[in-house]
C-alpha cells in the first residue's frame, strides 16, 4: 500500500507553492521550477504566485491517483 506524501497540514489543500512542494518531495525549490519549465510538473500562475496542484505532487512522487481500475 502506498502512503501519500501529504501531511495533515496539506491534506485539505488543492495546491501548494513551489517551496512547499520542494519540502514535500525532498527537493530544492530550484529543481521544482526546473521541472515546471521542462513541462514535467504542471503549475498554475495566480497573479504573481505559482501554485502546484496536490495531484501533480503525488503523480511526480509516483503515487497512484486512485482512478485506476
Amino acid at each position: 500500500m502506498f502512503t501519500s506524501v501529504l501531511t495533515d497540514a496539506y491534506r485539505d489543500r488543492y495546491a501548494v507553492s513551489p517551496a512547499e512542494a520542494a519540502a514535500m518531495l525532498g527537493l530544492c525549490r530550484t529543481t521544482i521550477y526546473n521541472l515546471i519549465d521542462r513541462g514535467d510538473l504542471s503549475a498554475h500562475k495566480i497573479g504573481r504566485s505559482t501554485r502546484i496542484p496536490i495531484t501533480e505532487i503525488e503523480r511526480l512522487a509516483g503515487f497512484p491517483s486512485g482512478d485506476a481500475a
